[in-house]
């Protein structure tokens, strides 16, 4: 009885219609360009996904993974995202299109009010508004890819403004205020942390010099971008903000190429050659 029990549930749990958390209530679609809508139910399924009155509509594969993509529509539009199957429905509600950029980095990025940055504190009595949403990705790592992360989309507030990136937060408040779109900003950072764990681990693979020096600094290749970037490379975004490189200065040599092959990487994993802007801060001693 228990076999036959746990044999059920897991078919249960494996039809049930699921989206990833990037694709979520408060959401912000990239304007002008398509967007890929994507997630898994039963195997051989028809999906049908509706979005400011038009449907779309495809067949999930053997795995029970499915993805279509949305026609491109302008900034400003504003829609609930409805996805079904024939006894499962789901309603994102209150996704808009404009424009999404990802704040990845070190401490630098990930500095917030939450470390007492007098500049977000500062900012908190302005902090609410609803053309700027954040989805902030926690800290982690994986040994591979993985197609998901715990994360949610927040409509911009003074408490959750407070803990997120200063750095995103006033780029896309200042965004914002000059091209009057609403901005879906992505926090995906972790002080201290080394440039090569941010790498998909095959680009850097290929190259014998620039693994060779990080086995000298006895980092692990990937294992950033495994667990906070590769859930989502589906994802279309804008462009990508990138600050500082000071957990690398002992390997000052390969910075330069290990550098160019963070932003090829992920230029690559998100199949499109966004624009990267990145800072640096001098090496300290």
């Amino acid at each position: 009885i228990f076999c036959l029990l746990f044999c059920f549930l897991s078919i249960v749990v494996f039809g049930q219609l699921r989206l990833p958390n990037i694709i979520a209530d408060n959401m912000v679609l990239q304007q002008k360009k398509t967007n890929k809508i994507w997630g898994w139910c039963n195997p051989k399924e028809k999906i049908t996904v509706n979005f400011y009155h038009k449907n779309y509509q495809t067949i999930s594969n053997d795995a029970g993974e499915w993805a279509l993509y949305l026609s491109a529509l302008p900034a400003g539009v504003t829609s609930n995202l409805i996805v079904s199957t024939s006894t499962e429905k789901i309603i994102c509600k209150n996704v808009v299109l404009g424009e999404v950029w990802l704040c990845g980095g070190q401490s630098n990025m990930e500095w917030s009010g939450s470390q007492n940055l007098k500049e977000s504190i500062d900012e908190m009595p302005n902090a609410t508004n609803d053309q700027i949403r954040f989805f902030y990705i926690p800290k982690g790592t994986a040994k591979y890819p993985q197609e998901d992360v715990r994360a949610k989309w927040v409509v911009c507030n003074p408490t959750d403004m407070k803990a997120f990136s200063a750095i995103g937060y006033f780029f896309g408040k200042k965004l914002q205020a000059q091209l009057k779109v609403p901005m879906g900003l992505i926090s995906s950072n972790w002080g201290g942390t080394r440039a090569e764990v941010w790498i998909a681990r095959d680009s850097v693979m290929k190259k014998p010099h620039l693994v060779q020096a990080i086995k000298n600094a006895q980092n692990t290749i990937g294992m950033n971008y495994n667990a906070m970037i590769a859930p989502i490379i589906n994802y279309n975004i804008a462009g990508a903000l990138w600050y500082q490189g000071e957990s690398n200065v002992g390997q000052y040599g390969s910075y330069t190429e290990l550098m160019n092959d963070l932003i090829v990487s992920w230029r690559t994993s998100f199949n499109k050659n966004f624009p990267f802007y990145f800072a640096q801060i001098a090496p300290y001693d």
